[in-house]
């Protein structure tokens, strides 16, 4: 893992959003150091796990590997599905409500009575 997967990692949800939900042209910049509200808290989150005991940083880059692999998953679906906005979210609701439905089906399903 580099620096720079990390922080392109780290900018999937922005641009997610930016090309799904809205242009981005009306961002928000910090006046002191120019870095973008969107960079500003994944910034500060990193330099913050960087700066814990080595003990610390093992335990907290393994939940933060996994949440940056689904963003970037994310990304990859949404990129890779023509009409990128409206049908992916779609087709990513109806997904995760049938396998919702069906794990929620299997879960509270008694043996011996038929449903």
């Amino acid at each position: 893992i580099t620096y720079q997967w990390l922080a392109h990692s780290f900018e999937a949800p922005h641009r997610v959003y930016c090309s799904i939900l809205s242009s981005c042209r009306a961002e928000l910049y910090d006046e002191a150091t120019g870095i973008s509200q969107w960079v500003r808290f994944p910034l500060d989150v990193s330099l913050w796990v960087m700066r814990q005991p080595p003990a610390v940083l093992g335990l907290l880059m393994i939940p933060i590997i996994l949440v940056l692999v689904c963003f970037q998953a994310f990304e990859l679906v949404l990129s890779i599905i023509p009409m990128v906005g409206t049908l992916s979210l779609l087709v990513t609701f109806l997904v995760g409500t049938c396998l919702s439905k069906a794990w929620m089906s299997s879960r509270f399903h008694k043996p011996g009575i038929e449903s």
